[in-house]
């Protein structure tokens, strides 16, 4: 797929939401994620209040005053919502909606925001700059912040090792 596809032909196309933008973990694709030209950051755990500032303010650069929420579970995308782009309404579209999956980019799909299902992780994906506008930290310490989360927060191994998978696909082996 061309790396400038339309939101509407990516994430209101059931068939290629799920086919080409998702993996088999129900993460982001990195077929997707390399076909656009990205890169993608895992996180630990839930966005926090200042990451929906951050994330805020990269999408505003990027000259968006909406973006589109997607929630998706069990091979259905339930609903498709959007918002006037702003910290607080990023927090409340990820912390209201923790029992699924969520998405979140803009109109032309310049990045994505996305939530695994009861906040395991979150990862901005995008060009290296909106990225890293989003973490705000270095690669190195973002690992080690990555890992020590998952290490004393994970329900149980099985969840430990999905957050060893989503590093291992978006940032490889050091």
């Amino acid at each position: 797929m061309h790396k400038s596809l339309s939101r509407e032909l990516l994430f209101e196309n059931k068939k290629n939401f799920f086919e080409y933008v998702l993996n088999a973990d129900t993460g982001i694709s990195k077929k997707f994620i390399t076909d656009k030209e990205w890169i993608a950051m895992p996180c630990a755990g839930y966005l926090v209040s200042i990451e929906a500032e951050w994330l805020s303010d990269a999408i505003h650069r990027l000259g968006s005053n909406k973006y589109y929420q997607y929630l998706f579970y069990d091979d259905e995308i339930e609903k498709s919502m959007q918002f006037v782009n702003n910290g607080v309404n990023i927090n409340l579209s990820d912390l209201n909606c923790s029992y699924c999956y969520t998405i979140i980019t803009n109109e032309n799909v310049d990045f994505i925001y996305y939530r695994h299902e009861w906040g395991l992780y979150h990862l901005f994906a995008g060009t290296p700059d909106f990225v890293y506008s989003c973490v705000r930290c270095s690669r190195k310490l973002s690992k080690k912040m990555f890992f020590e989360y998952c290490f004393n927060n994970a329900d149980s191994a099985m969840d430990y090792e999905k957050c060893c998978r989503a590093w291992l696909l978006y940032q490889g082996d050091d």
